[in-house]
């Protein structure tokens, strides 16, 4: 199933950019992308045609794509394969050592960022007890029943409104998690977050190969210390409302890498043919993004601006490129904008808490500090390996150049200042902090650009200090060698040394910060004998409608077992009517309720009651007073029969309404 997924995320952006002549450095950071992309219009045409989304259409439709990528080929020339430079300027082809290279930084990158969470969500095969991955499994599940994939459609099921192309939803999460089929979400849902986590890294990976091309084993370091911040990697999928953005946000460092592969491109070769191609991989990669999540374009657009500027002043002098380069300024500074203002005019941001003073903020932004104070251990210096890197590097982009990253960074730690410092002295807000509504104020959505930036930062002061070095010690006998042998060897020694002294990149951190929340003790949404119970129950009554307080799982029962539940996540996505009967539940056993209330129940066709005895924080979820008569009838269920049951878990028969049941 994993490795289906992995393939299902990666084969057919390959395959695609390969027939565009897409090759080398850009094919690879174009291929998850290119996948997404794929996936997401397969999505969108499901909304408006009886093609459904399936992993039979996806293939089919990749396919399709694939024909089109060749059939428009012959305008386009092969991109540069895996080539460096050496010292003196003359391009060579080092194709083995710079695969090796590359590949060697993907599967570190993959493996430390995706196994610590794996192991920390537990059992795979069920959903972790966060509470929006109800939503999202049931999402899944709906997809993969009806094939309905699309963003513009999925809004309608979301908000339990007319089905209607009448929103947006990012749906790149969900879709993959469908490919499974219907009886398998939550091992897909689980599956997928795992890949995208992994990917993060990886991507991590390829931003650092193009951005020190001639140092080719310097991406290890990159990854290694992404690993120590805990904003993306840990932080954010510590919440399920937080996963489908996390799924966005996995992509980002593989725009940032192909963004600027494709300028650097365009710009040495700034022909008619070769623009086109641009566009056309851009707006696709755009568009893969948004699948993931439209607030991670918000989020890249403060880092990827300022390089934008960037090169435009580099190439003022020549009137071609410094038009192309102001197109792509004015793109992402544009479609940066226009996220902005579409957020404030339609997201409903929450109102979080205040956490740091200015200077707490400021010192835990610097170190990848404990945002949240989650963990246990927690300190105002999240760590000081990257308290340090990140000043040394500061002061070497000041002293040797490629200052464009001061301004990415300075965005990414704007973003994480204003989330955790939030207001003035007196309770006045920042005045910018509205720039956090499209991340719905979200405190780690926000913070999660720091996990971008930081590493990257810390990568071209790398980079820097290397080329001071070599000039400094004037190595005058194969200089190539010298360029390739010492960042392998400085990474090895402070890869090492931080995995030593950090606990193995902080992954006891890591791993207690999301296993706190996904299995909480005794508080899980399911376990393995309430699945079995739910399929047996959808047996022996496969059109059956179930009713229960959401903390116990109950909403679960589709995921699980395609048995429709009230509510299917929350209070918010029921009707009025539907809200009307979650209110008068436990009424029906009182004298004359039968008669006054099940009505509804009758219409709706709500004929069980699921109810578990261990519940998500203790059942403190969402309205109280909309949830108060579920907690009433599980703590007095008198007239009901009971249908199956586990050690804690009971579904019952709503006998006061329907009093012709027979039991199977």
């Amino acid at each position: 199933m994993f490795v289906f997924l992995l393939l299902a995320l990666l084969v057919p952006g390959a395959v695609f950019g390969y027939f565009l002549k897409l090759r080398g450095y850009m094919l690879v950071a174009a291929t998850p992308l290119l996948s997404v992309a794929l996936s997401g219009l397969l999505g969108v045409v499901s909304g408006f045609t009886p093609l459904p989304y399936s992993i039979f259409t996806y293939l089919i439709w990749s396919a399709l794509g694939c024909v089109v990528a060749w059939a428009i080929s012959r305008f386009f020339q092969p991109t540069e394969s895996f080539l460096t430079k050496s010292v003196s300027g003359k391009t060579v082809v080092d194709s083995w050592e710079s695969i090796i290279a590359l590949v060697t930084g993907l599967v570190f990158g993959f493996g430390i960022f995706g196994y610590v969470f794996f192991k920390s969500i537990g059992d795979i095969t069920l959903t972790p007890s966060l509470w929006d991955l109800q939503f999202h499994a049931n999402l899944a599940r709906w997809i993969a029943e009806t094939g309905e994939g699309s963003p513009l459609t999925a809004a309608s099921w979301a908000g339990n409104t007319p089905f209607a192309n009448s929103g947006f939803y990012p749906t790149g999460l969900n879709q993959f998690a469908s490919l499974l089929g219907a009886d398998n979400v939550m091992l897909g849902l689980n599956l997928t977050e795992i890949i995208m986590i992994g990917l993060f890294g990886a991507g991590m990976s390829v931003l650092a190969t193009v951005v020190s091309r001639r140092y080719l084993w310097l991406p290890m370091f990159t990854v290694a210390v992404s690993a120590l911040f805990l904003t993306y990697s840990t932080k954010l999928h510590a919440t399920g409302g937080r996963w489908s953005f996390g799924f966005g946000f996995a992509l980002v460092p593989w725009v940032f890498a192909l963004f600027w592969l494709l300028a650097r491109r365009t710009l040495a070769n700034p022909n008619q043919n070769e623009i086109a191609r641009t566009v056309l991989i851009a707006l696709t990669a755009t568009f893969a993004l948004g699948i993931g999540h439209p607030g991670a374009i918000y989020s890249l657009g403060f880092a990827l601006i300022p390089p934008a500027i960037a090169t435009v002043w580099i190439h003022r002098k020549d009137s071609t490129k410094r038009l192309l380069a102001l197109v792509g300024a004015a793109y992402i500074s544009l479609l940066t904008v226009f996220l902005g203002v579409w957020g404030h005019l339609y997201i409903g941001a929450i109102s979080y808490p205040q956490l740091s003073g200015f200077k707490r903020a400021l010192v835990e932004g610097l170190s990848a500090g404990e945002m949240s104070r989650w963990y246990r251990g927690y300190e105002q210096v999240g760590s000081y390996w990257v308290l340090i890197l990140i000043l040394a590097s500061l002061a070497l982009v000041i002293w040797r150049g490629q200052r464009w990253v001061l301004f990415s960074y300075a965005g990414g730690l704007l973003l994480y200042i204003t989330a955790t410092y939030k207001q003035l002295p007196g309770g006045r807000l920042l005045p910018w902090y509205g720039i956090l509504q499209p991340l719905y104020n979200d405190r780690t959505r926000s913070a999660s650009l720091l996990a971008v930036v930081g590493p990257l930062l810390i990568t071209i002061g790398a980079v820097l200090f290397a080329q001071w070095l070599t000039k400094r010690m004037r190595v005058r006998k194969n200089p190539d060698a010298f360029i390739r042998s010492l960042p392998v060897a400085a990474a090895v020694v402070v890869i090492i040394a931080m995995a030593i002294s950090t606990g193995g990149f902080r992954a006891d951190e890591r791993f207690y910060i999301v296993n706190s929340v996904a299995r909480v003790q005794d508080r899980n949404f399911l376990e393995q004998d309430e699945v079995a119970m739910m399929r047996e129950f959808a047996q022996h009554y496969p059109e059956a409608k179930v009713i229960g307080h959401p903390a116990t799982g109950s909403p679960l029962f589709y995921a699980v077992a395609g048995i429709p539940a009230l509510p299917r996540y929350s209070s918010i996505n029921v009707s009025s009517r539907e809200y009307q009967t979650m209110l008068h539940v436990a009424d029906i056993t009182k004298p004359g309720g039968a008669k006054k209330y099940c009505k509804s129940f009758q219409e709706e066709g709500i004929e069980f009651f699921y109810t578990d005895s261990e519940q998500y924080r203790g059942g403190e979820m969402g309205s109280k007073k909309s949830y108060q008569q579920l907690v009433d009838l599980a703590a007095k269920p008198s007239g009901l029969t009971p249908i199956m049951s586990t050690e804690t878990a009971v579904i019952y028969h709503l006998d006061p309404c329907f009093p012709d049941f027979v039991k199977k």
